[in-house]
């Protein structure tokens, strides 16, 4: 008597985006896509409500150390000091982009500015206002990189 034995998984086929060398070149994707969409969101959340929430911060950070750390299957002590500062970086680079985006939108909103004149103009001002501004946020995005490269390096 044959048994024939009905599966519902498909045969993993061997493919380029598997290895290592597959995760790093998508990682090389993800990363800068994952950067401009949490910054566009940051900054569309903080003009729609007028107001910033710092667990969106965390998010952005959990979701950059996402992205860095995705190529690696098991992160070691040495690749995560290695990558740990990366980390830190993107997501700081991360808040202040979503802060730049919200105060274009501001300018345009407020004074009727085209687009490229509200980012002439912030551009101008920008790191005046950040240092005054966006001290807690940065420290809420630097905090969700650590829970997220903790949570990383973890497993």
């Amino acid at each position: 008597m044959s048994e024939n034995i009905t599966t519902f998984a498909e045969p993993i086929a061997p493919s380029a985006g598997r290895g290592f060398i597959g995760r790093f070149l998508t990682s090389l994707l993800i990363i800068p896509l994952t950067m401009l969409l949490s910054a566009a969101a940051w900054g569309a959340l903080a003009f729609y409500t007028n107001s910033v929430y710092m667990v969106a911060a965390i998010v952005i950070g959990f979701a950059v150390s996402f992205a860095v750390t995705y190529p690696f299957e098991r992160i070691g002590f040495f690749l995560a000091l290695l990558l740990f500062f990366p980390v830190v970086l993107l997501s700081a680079a991360t808040v202040l982009l979503g802060d730049y985006i919200f105060y274009v939108l501001v300018i345009i909103a407020e004074e009727g500015a085209t687009a490229s004149e509200a980012i002439y103009g912030v551009a101008e001002i920008f790191v005046e206002v950040a240092r005054q501004d966006s001290a807690g946020s940065l420290v809420f995005g630097i905090i969700g990189a650590v829970i997220g490269f903790y949570n990383a390096v973890r497993n």
